[in-house]
């Protein structure tokens, strides 16, 4: 019991965290940690503004270079239209008995970001549900599939947050100024 317990908690995604300069560009990694090892994952996430104005004055997902399993993949950005909040959709799945499922935790997708003109405030990226456009019957949510027996695995959602800072002015230096 205790050994299944802590495989539970083990699992999860986590959406990175750091402080960022008003209309700097950056980048924030997805970690998945499967607890064990799965076939498929799926991670619906909103990007919200929190505080103070600030926002994405533009955003992307991409996934990471370094991850090399699960090779049938989407990214849907049918929930983003660049207004508070944004949702977007990644999947990641074994289709064939050549891929290979993933059992260790990896980043497995990034979020380049521009943040806006905000002089500072927050952005958070958090776990929520999506209803599909072509079904709203059938609603997204964050999970994984487990390889073993398929069951379905309900991870736990790490929020991360970009907090916007002002920079204090400077006022570069004017020549023969006397």
């Amino acid at each position: 019991l205790v050994f299944a317990l802590s495989s539970a908690l083990a699992q999860s995604v986590t959406f990175e965290s750091k402080n960022a300069k008003r209309c700097e560009a950056g980048v924030l990694n997805v970690v998945v940690n499967p607890g064990g090892s799965v076939n498929a994952i799926e991670v619906v996430f909103e990007i919200e503004s929190t505080g103070g104005g600030a926002f994405f004055s533009s955003f992307n997902v991409v996934w990471d270079a370094g991850f090399t399993a699960l090779d049938n993949r989407i990214i849907d950005l049918s929930g983003v239209d660049n207004i508070s909040p944004d949702t977007v959709r990644l999947a990641a799945m074994a289709t064939d008995s050549l891929d290979a499922c993933l059992s260790s935790t990896k980043v497995v997708a990034r979020v380049n970001f521009t943040t806006n003109n905000a002089c500072g405030g927050t952005v958070s990226l958090d776990g929520t549900t999506f209803p599909l456009p072509n079904n709203p019957l059938v609603v997204a949510t964050t999970q994984f599939v487990d390889c073993a027996d398929n069951s379905l695995i309900a991870p736990a959602v790490i929020a991360g947050t970009v907090t916007v800072v002002n920079a204090p002015p400077t006022i570069d230096p004017i020549p023969d100024a006397s």
